[in-house]
Order: C-alpha cells, then structure tokens, then sequence
C-alpha cells in the first residue's frame, strides 16, 4: 500500500508517459482522451490525455501511454513435460478471447492505473457523452415519424423513389445543451448514410423496411430494447484526415473523418408496437443473415441481392439465383408435392439417367412438341396401352424398320372405312403472367405481367413481389400495383465521389 504523502492527484511532469516513474498517482478511474494510437506493439495501446491532470492536450509530457484491458482472453503457452517438444506444432502456444479494435482519435475512454503505479495504466471503456449513438448497433432508419427529418444526399436523390426508407448518420449534438432532450432525440434531423444507403439500393431493398433500413438504434426508445454491436468499418476516403487540434502531438493519418459503415450484430426485442423482434448479422457490404419474429420471416441474401433465400410467412420457401442453382447429391435427391410440380424454361429442358428414365401418371401423360417430337431408342422402343393405342398423322404416316416389320391383331384392316380423327394441333402453354424485375439503365423496373411461365410464382431480383397478395413486404400493402420502378445497383458507382 503507497503511503498517502506520496500519493500524486495530478500529473509529474518529470515522468515519462511511456515507462514506469516511481511515481505513485491515484489510481482512478479517469475519463481520458485518445490522442494515439500505438502501433509498434499491436496490442491495443492507447496514448490518451487525461484532462483532470491538467496541462494542454497537445504537449507531449501531458499524453500517458495505457494498455488495452480486454473482457476476457486467455492463452496456453509452453509446457513443463519433458517428454514433449516445447517448440513443436502442438505446444507453440495458442490464444483466445474477445478483441474490440481501439476507438478513433478524440474518442473518450476510461482508464485506471493499478496499485497507482502510471507504468501499469489500463483503458477498459468507452464513454457515452452525448446522443451521437443513433448508428449503434444496427445503421438504422431515423428515429423520427417525420421523414422530412431524413435529409437526402443531393448525390443520391435520382436512385432514390419517395417511398425510399434510409440508413441515417448521426446528427451533430456536441455542445449542444438540448442533446439530451426527448424531443431533439426525436426531431433531430440526420443524413441518409451515403455508402449504406447506395448499398440498399444495388440490393433492390431500400423500400424494404423488414430487409433493408430496420429501426433497431440504441435512441428508438428509452430504456432500449436493442442490444447488440458494430464495427467502425473501413475509412471513406483515400487519404486520412488531418486533425489540427493534434497537430503537434498525434499522427494525422490515424484521424478518420469519414467511415463506410461497419459490420453490426443486433438482437432486438422490438419497439413499442412489436415491430422489429428480430435478430440479424450484416456485413457492411451487404450480405445479411435475418431472423425476424414479427414478420415470420427468415432471409439470406448476398450483398448484390443477386441471391436470396427466404423462408416465409405462410411457409413457404422462396430462392432466387441470377447465375443459376447448381445441385449435386451422392444420395438421392427426392421432390415430392401434395398438389404440383411445375417446370418452365425460357431454353431447354435435358434429362439424362444413365440408368433409365420412367414418366408415369395415374391419369394422363402427355409429350407435345410444336415443331417435333421424337421417340428413340438404341435398343427397343414400344408404344403400348391397356386400352387402345393409337398412332395418326395430320399429313402422312410412315412406319419403317431395318429389320423385319410386323404388325399383329386379332383383326389387321387395310383401307378400312373407318377413318381415324385427325390429331389435334400442338399449341405451347401460354402459362401465367407474373411481375418481374429487370435493370434498366438507372433503375431495378418493377412490371407486372412482364414474365410468362406455367409456374404460379417466380422469385425475382429485391424488390420481389408475391403475385399472389401483390405485395411485399405486409408494409407494402395496398402500393403493390403502383410500383413503377426501384433504384439502381451501379448507382454505388456514381456515388463512390462521395467516398474517394
């Protein structure tokens, strides 16, 4: 135990910030500020100033270098058996735990010094001091009713529909006394998060309030119902930028103006009216896992919406490929269904078993060409019926062989007077008429009827419509008919000045 006369509350202006001093300080905690971060060791280190010591921010001998206390880790090195090779593949040593990347310059953080000694100083979190937590941990839609209250990047408005829902950044609140008020929460306008928002709109689904823009942020209500966390995500721009308030002190390519948006991880209890129970993983760039109670839904899809698989409401299992499905099985791979199984091509359809192929039916089966049909055989080919089988010709009927020709019955007629009905003509399957979703130019174009086939339900790219409701999602009811048309994928392309 130091003894008290020795204790420091202030910072020693002789010591080093990088190295025991001797020194006893009190231990803390303090709110500190990130000036650094310190790279050479690559283990979480911080060089912070701590404003309670006084002294200005910028001055070297003011900035204390502390570790990085993590919530849990361990690790497995070395070994006291002789019989074993302590350098060997299995004994080299092994870690784990949780690892949370350091928060940027001019974060603030809590640190501690144990034992009051300023060599053994530790950050171990990171502080709340205002409401710019609106992005945390999902990058949700606005908190606000008014959707005035979402401003638009002028960049991004001819991607965008009227019915757009927007991924929004924070609102600036620093020094602002009414930060915390409910109603500047609520009304408190906020930008359409450019690079996230241009990422909806290539995945079809910046509409889409289940599977795009979600409520889920830690500022929908209080006590939150969200938990969760993201990632910072990558740097905007091509070059970092410089912070004057550092300028002496800090590294300016470590000062981040501009992020993309992160990873998130979000568990949601949903809001006051039970919207938004769900659980859902994203990538920043797109690819989403969503588990959503609420809708009963169950989504995957990839980060250019050109995939998607969706278990839905009303049990049913959707999936939709834009480079096609590719199916393989050692084992058998079985279809059955209760009521029909339908298949339509805009080629061909081919059936190839290397060890014969059986069409049955317990009523009628039929195989219709309208340019040809054939039936064909290397070995033995047979046309047989229980009843009467019949062979006709519209024009002319040839039956030849190579080999002997017989013909047999119990009565064979020749020039019988019995004419045989002329066979019907073949007429292709007109089908049913379904929306689709095509890219055209600038824009996902939604059209209904746009898509002829004998199937009763097709997916398509995001925005996908059920043809059966005219709507999708339950949010769309009622717009289903009056969609006209979905903003645009390569948009991010014509938005990446806003990034580089």
């Amino acid at each position: 135990m130091a003894d008290s006369s020795t204790r420091q509350t202030g910072i020693d202006p002789a010591a080093r910030s990088d190295g025991k001093s001797g020194f006893v300080v009190d231990p803390g905690p303090y709110e500190a500020i990130v000036v650094k971060h310190v790279e050479d060791t690559r283990s979480g280190q911080l060089l912070v100033y701590i404003p309670d010591w006084g002294g200005l921010q910028t001055d070297y001998e003011n900035q204390i270098c502390v570790n990085y206390a993590s919530p849990f880790f361990g690790k497995t090195y070395g070994t006291d058996d002789q019989n074993l090779d302590p350098n060997s593949a299995y004994t080299s040593g092994q870690t784990y735990g949780m690892w949370m990347i350091p928060p940027d310059v001019g974060c603030k953080v809590l640190v501690t010094f144990v034992a009051g000694d300023k060599g053994r100083g530790y950050w171990f979190a990171c502080c709340y001091d205002s409401t710019t937590h609106h992005m945390v941990p999902g990058i949700a839609r606005s908190v606000s009713t008014d959707k005035s209250d979402t401003l638009v990047p002028g960049d991004l408005t001819q991607y965008l529909r009227s019915d757009s829902v927007l991924p929004v950044s924070e609102t600036t609140t620093g020094g602002n006394s009414e930060a915390f008020n409910p109603d500047a929460i609520d009304n408190s306008k906020r930008w359409g998060h450019p690079y996230q928002t241009m990422v909806l709109v290539g995945q079809g689904l910046d509409r889409d309030p289940i599977r795009g823009a979600i409520s889920s942020s830690s500022l929908r209500e209080s006590p939150s119902n969200v938990y969760g966390i993201s990632t910072p995500g990558r740097s905007a721009t091509a070059s970092k930028q410089f912070s004057a308030t550092f300028a002496d002190s800090a590294d300016p390519d470590q000062a981040v103006a501009i992020r993309k948006g992160g990873h998130q991880f979000v568990m949601d209890d949903g809001d006051k009216d039970g919207n938004d129970q769900l659980i859902r993983l994203r990538t920043a760039g797109g690819h989403q896992l969503l588990m959503n109670d609420k809708e009963h839904v169950l989504y995957i899809a990839s980060d250019t919406g050109n995939q998607w698989l969706e278990f839905g409401a009303k049990g049913d299992i959707s999936m939709y490929g834009a480079g096609g499905f590719n199916l393989r099985s050692d084992g058998p791979i079985n279809m059955h269904s209760e009521s029909a199984i339908l298949m339509n091509s805009a080629g061909s359809i081919a059936i190839n078993a290397e060890m014969g192929v059986s069409i049955t039916s317990l009523t009628t089966a039929s195989m219709s060409g309208l340019v040809s049909a054939s039936v064909s055989s290397d070995g033995f080919a047979s046309l047989s019926a229980v009843g009467i089988a019949s062979v006709t010709g519209g024009g002319a009927l040839n039956l030849n062989a190579l080999g002997d020709c017989s013909i047999s019955g119990l009565v064979i007629r020749l020039n019988s007077p019995y004419t045989p009905k002329p066979p019907s003509p073949v007429l292709p399957n007109t089908g049913n008429s379904l929306p689709d979703v095509t890219f055209g130019g600038q824009q996902w174009q939604y059209t209904p009827g746009a898509l002829r086939s004998i199937c009763t339900k097709v997916p398509t790219h995001e925005p996908y419509i059920d043809p059966d409701t005219g709507t999708r999602p339950d949010h769309y009811a009622g717009k289903g008919s009056a969609l006209t048309g979905i903003a645009l994928s390569v948009g991010i392309s014509a938005a990446t000045k806003l990034f580089f």
